[in-house]
C-alpha cells in the first residue's frame, strides 16, 4: 500500500515529464505511486512514460482533452494512498520532499496540508534562485485553519502547487475549480483551510518552473526569462475569489469586516503590482503608462493613493530606461 499518490498532470511535453518522474522515484520516501494524467496528448508522451520500468508509475490516458482543471482534480482524487500531491509535468522534487512532508502530516490528525519554501528553475533544469517563499514565513510554522485564511486575505498567494501534500480525506472534498481562474489554487487552499491546519516547511524542497505553454500562461501571466508578470486579470481573480469564499462561509458581521479590510488594502496593493508588471508594448513608454494607471484607477480609484504606487512607478521606469537602452545598443 502506497503511503503517497503523486498526480502528474501532462499535455504534450514528454521530455519535461520524464524529470518530473524521475524526480519522484528519486525521492528518499519509497512507498509511492505515481499516475500521470494524459489529457489526450498527440506526441511520444504515452511511450516515454511507459519506458520506465516500475510497476509504481501509472499511465492513464484522456480519450480526449478535458481540460485543465478537470485533469487536475481527478487526479487530487485518484490512487490508493492516504496522502496525495499533483506535480506539474514541469516541475520536480528535490529527494526529501514527501518524507520531510508525511512526517509533519503523520505528527498531527488535524494538519490538513503541508507546503514547502521552493527554488526557482529554469526550463533547461538550472536553479536559477536557491529558495523562494510566497507565504512571508521565515522558519517551519503550523497556522491553524482560520490563521491560514486570515493571512490569505492579506496576501493572496501563499502556496505553490507543486510543494503540497494533502490529506487524502480532504482532497476528496475540494477541487481546481473552473469558476476559480486564473486563481484556481489560490480558491483551493482556503477550501483545504476549512478542514484543519496548514504547516509550512522553510526548506525548498519542490521547484518552481515558468514553462512556454505552462497551465497558468493563459494570458493571465507573462513570462520574462525565469519569472513571471502578474496581470490584471489575474488580480482580479483573486478578489473575485476571495469575494466568493465570504459569501459562502457566512461570517458573523465583526469578522466579515476585518477579511473585507484587509483584502481590500491587499487588492490595492497588487492593482499597484499589475501597473508595473504590465508589458510595455507601446512604441511611447509614456503613453503606455497612463493607459495602464487608468485601468487600475477604473478598478478601483482608491489605487492613485496608494502608499505603493510610488514604488510600482520607480519599478515601471527603470523598466523603461532597461528597455531604452536595449534598444539604442
Amino acid at each position: 500500500m502506497p503511503l503517497v499518490t503523486v498526480g502528474i498532470p501532462t499535455y504534450n511535453r514528454s521530455k519535461l515529464v520524464r524529470r518530473a518522474i524521475e524526480s519522484v522515484l528519486a525521492q528518499s520516501l519509497t512507498d509511492i505511486e505515481i499516475i500521470v494524467g494524459d489529457n489526450a496528448s498527440s506526441d511520444d508522451t504515452g511511450e516515454v512514460v511507459k519506458s520506465f520500468d516500475d510497476p509504481r508509475v501509472q499511465y492513464l490516458r484522456r480519450p480526449e482533452n478535458i481540460g485543465h482543471y478537470r485533469n487536475e482534480s481527478d487526479l487530487l482524487r485518484s490512487g490508493t494512498a492516504p496522502y496525495v500531491s499533483v506535480l506539474f509535468d514541469d516541475e520536480v522534487m528535490a529527494p526529501t520532499n514527501l518524507e520531510r512532508k508525511l512526517a509533519v502530516l503523520q505528527s498531527d490528525p488535524d494538519i490538513a496540508m503541508a507546503h514547502s519554501a521552493f527554488f526557482r528553475m529554469s526550463t533547461d533544469g538550472r536553479v536559477v534562485k536557491d529558495h523562494e517563499e510566497w507565504c512571508s514565513l521565515d522558519r517551519d510554522t503550523v497556522e491553524t485553519g482560520e490563521e491560514f485564511i486570515e493571512r490569505t486575505f492579506e496576501r493572496p498567494c501563499r502556496v505553490h502547487v507543486a510543494t503540497t501534500v494533502i490529506r487524502r480525506d480532504v482532497a476528496n472534498q475540494v477541487a481546481f475549480r473552473e469558476e476559480d481562474k486564473p486563481a484556481d489554487d489560490h480558491a483551493l487552499w482556503l477550501q483545504i483551510a476549512r478542514f484543519g491546519k496548514i504547516a509550512y516547511l522553510n526548506d525548498a524542497l519542490a521547484s518552481f518552473c515558468v514553462t512556454e505553454g505552462w497551465s497558468s500562461e493563459n494570458g493571465y501571466m507573462s513570462i520574462d526569462g525565469v519569472a513571471y508578470r502578474e496581470r490584471f486579470d489575474r488580480v482580479v481573480g483573486f478578489r473575485e475569489v476571495l469575494e466568493r469564499f465570504l459569501v459562502q462561509q457566512q461570517y458573523p458581521p465583526e469578522r466579515e469586516a476585518a477579511l473585507r479590510h484587509a483584502m481590500d488594502r491587499s487588492w490595492r496593493r497588487q492593482l499597484c503590482q499589475a501597473v508595473r508588471d504590465e508589458e510595455i508594448h507601446s512604441p511611447k513608454p509614456v503613453r503606455s503608462t497612463l493607459e495602464v494607471i487608468g485601468r487600475a484607477a477604473r478598478l478601483d480609484p482608491l489605487v492613485l493613493v496608494n502608499s505603493s504606487m510610488p514604488r510600482a512607478l520607480a519599478g515601471r521606469a527603470r523598466e523603461i530606461v532597461r528597455r531604452e537602452r536595449s534598444r539604442a545598443s
